[in-house]
């Protein structure tokens, strides 16, 4: 099961269609490769896999979708909240991250290697894996090392992998 969870994830990752009637919208590329990001607000979507390892996997095996709204200082800094939403697949269950992100390209260029940092909580509706009693708060903590690759002016492409920590404390009534 993991191995075909891991094939789909790697499948929807590396394949993007996009079908529209008309010509295709031409990109230049003919920019200076001192092309980075720009000052301003931007919103970041990610689509991802979760793997869990250790004695305490709850929250984990599942996919993710998280959108993050910030703002771009320079084409280095940019600080955004972002939210989402995890599905685990080894209990069937939904849990919902908040976090703040920061993020920093080394270079600024159209294509750039990056570090980020996500620190915030997850929500999960269930006090336990085996009861559906009260909620739980994990704390989240998730450093990534990517590329940033520039499209456009408006459309960047971004391919990370990271580690996406949880630590579990139970809130719950006897």
């Amino acid at each position: 099961m993991k191995r075909i969870f891991m094939l789909l994830t790697v499948i929807v990752l590396a394949v993007s269609l996009f079908s529209q009637e008309g010509d295709a919208p031409e990109i230049d590329l003919s920019n200076s490769v001192f092309d980075g990001l720009e000052k301003g607000y931007k919103c970041n979507v990610e689509f991802g896999g979760l793997f869990g390892y250790g004695n305490r996997n709850y929250g984990a095996n599942g996919l993710k979708l998280h959108i993050v709204n910030g703002y771009q200082f320079n084409p280095y800094l940019s600080v955004g909240a972002g939210t989402g939403i995890w599905y685990n697949l080894a209990y069937s269950r939904t849990h919902i991250p908040f976090f703040v992100d920061l993020k920093i390209n080394f270079l600024n260029r159209r294509i750039s290697p990056y570090f980020s940092i996500d620190s915030g909580g997850l929500l999960s509706k269930d006090c336990s894996p085996y009861t559906s009693k009260n909620v739980t708060l994990l704390v989240l903590l998730n450093p990534t090392l990517g590329v940033t690759y520039k499209v456009s002016d408006w459309f960047t492409i971004n391919l990370g992998l990271g580690l996406e920590y949880t630590d579990m404390t139970w809130y719950c009534e006897y």
